[in-house]
């Protein structure tokens, strides 16, 4: 039996999904994480996600089936209305705009110029004007007052065990508990552990969030393929 450091709440969920979703799903998952698992140098990375922005947001829903609902749920159940949010490694702005139409104010934070070039982009042209997008390296300090948010929230990206960010998870995970408001909430959503070595496991989950003081970790699996993770402070 599996002991954890912190209070642990384990869900199984279920969106709809095919059989053949399901397939695409996990290959995409295998294939990422192999093409993630980049050297450990912020420059290598940025020119990856600099390319990579130019398809992203067209690749996304066919590769990566139920996409957009994990976003929405996630966003549905950890970010309140009239809240801030700080959405890490933010990318094209998928989590961020989901989290805007119900937040008074969201920041993204990239170390991509052509991921936030893309993001702010589509906040230009869909008119949204309570995003920030805004450069930023996460295995640094983050520049953000202590509790000065309600939510943190990431997608697809921290933390995971990558080159770029193995010796910077405890960090960056202590940071986000620094920059957050007491009794709100961590939220991210990643690869089930079983898809990819790259993804936490349950435990190793706890004993990251434990350490950096959270006191209470939700864990939806989603078709074994997804999960959601949410902590509170």
């Amino acid at each position: 039996m599996v002991e954890f450091k912190m209070e642990v709440e384990y869900i199984k969920y279920d969106i709809e999904m095919s059989s053949i979703q399901r397939t695409i799903g996990k290959n995409f998952f295998k294939a990422y994480s192999r093409q993630i698992n980049i050297p450990d140098g912020q420059g290598i990375s940025n020119l990856y996600h600099d390319i990579f922005s130019n398809f992203y947001d067209f690749l996304t829903p066919f590769i990566t089936p139920g996409y957009h609902k994990v976003i929405e749920l996630l966003v549905d159940e950890n970010v309140p209305v009239g809240s801030r949010v700080l959405d890490l490694c933010s990318g094209t702005g998928n989590v961020a705009f989901a989290a805007a139409k119900r937040a008074k104010e969201v920041f993204g934070l990239d170390a991509s110029y052509g991921m936030l070039s893309k993001a702010r982009k589509k906040a230009e042209k869909e008119g949204i004007r309570n995003i920030k997008f805004i450069y930023g390296d996460i295995r640094k300090r983050l520049d953000f007052a202590d509790e000065s948010f309600d939510v943190v929230t990431s997608g697809l990206s921290v933390p995971a065990k990558v080159p770029l960010f193995c010796d910077h998870n405890e960090d960056m995970v202590k940071e986000t508990y620094r920059v957050l408001k007491n009794d709100s909430k961590l939220a991210i959503f990643t690869g089930w552990e079983e898809v990819s070595d790259i993804y936490f496991s349950r435990k190793e989950y706890g004993d990251l969030f434990s350490e950096a003081g959270y006191k209470h970790m939700e864990m939806k699996n989603i078709k074994n393929i997804y999960v959601i993770v949410s902590v509170r402070k």
